[in-house]
């Protein structure tokens, strides 16, 4: 990474509609399209929320992620991601091994912390089946222990989540995840530098902000948008951007960290169209 490359990417769901997803529409062309954009602007970082492929044990669908971020790779730029439960299907652990070659750094806690400009990214694992009674409590001794260094820490400006399964979200196909919210959030909540949380398994793009904490569902990396519920009598929470209809779009997150702020904005890609920034909001740092 380079220090001086104050932009980074967050992208989720990157996987492809598979063949039981008959009724949903392919995005293959529209996600080179915007992975070829991520490396056009080569942020310091790619971090990936998870779902990198629909299978995986399927060397099959891990040669097409190759193939789908190879300009990113020839941008030179780092991919960090973290699971989604696409990752460990469909015969864990054994869905991990094309992981681990391919992120060998991560791949044996499924955890990390970065640190960039003053910022610290704390990505999880939310897949709290999957790792079992043992890594789990692996994962909160070590969430415990970085976020008690990250609150003493003065030079940490704001602290920011990054995992898989959604605390909020209005998807008609997948529900929030209270539990994952609770074992994750609440340390990183708790060390008052709180600023973000971003997740994906929703493939639509949402935000919301509850007590100062905003929470951004960025699922668009290319598999198939699910529908939401966004009539006010019927969806869970109040979403802070208003789009026609229930589906949206593919889209990448590009969050510039500044002075006294995280500027993010939201790139929508279309086929054969130019980029088009959504949404654009900040969020503060302590």
């Amino acid at each position: 990474m380079r220090p001086d490359n104050a932009t980074l990417v967050v992208v989720g769901d990157t996987q492809r509609t598979s063949r039981l997803e008959l009724w949903w529409r392919s995005n293959d062309a529209e996600q080179s399209a915007l992975l070829a954009e991520v490396a056009r602007r080569t942020p310091a970082a790619v971090l990936n929320v998870g779902d990198l492929v629909t299978w995986g044990t399927s060397a099959a669908h891990w040669r097409r992620f190759d193939r789908a971020h190879a300009p990113i790779r020839a941008a030179g730029v780092p991919v960090l991601p973290v699971l989604g439960n696409h990752d460990y299907l469909p015969w864990p652990p054994r869905g991990l091994a094309p992981y681990r070659a391919r992120f060998p750094v991560l791949a044996e806690a499924r955890w990390f912390l970065l640190r960039h400009r003053g910022v610290a990214f704390v990505a999880l694992d939310s897949n709290l089946a999957r790792l079992g009674r043992h890594l789990r409590a692996v994962q909160r001794a070590w969430l415990a222990e970085t976020c008690a260094t990250l609150a003493a820490d003065p030079e940490v400006r704001g602290v920011v989540g990054l995992w898989h399964h959604p605390p909020l979200t209005n998807s008609r196909v997948v529900r929030p995840a209270p539990r994952a919210a609770r074992e994750l959030g609440d340390p990183i909540r708790a060390t008052g530098k709180a600023v973000a949380i971003f997740t994906g398994h929703c493939h639509a793009y949402e935000h919301f902000l509850v007590n100062g904490l905003h929470h951004v569902v960025t699922g668009g990396g290319g598999g198939p948008l699910q529908p939401l519920w966004t009539d006010p009598r019927r969806r869970r929470y109040p979403d802070l951007f208003s789009w026609p209809g229930r589906h949206r779009f593919l889209h990448f997150c590009a969050l510039h960290i500044g002075d006294s702020a995280i500027e993010t904005e939201i790139i929508r890609l279309v086929e054969r169209s130019a980029p088009e920034v959504v949404d654009r909001f900040a969020i503060p740092l302590r």
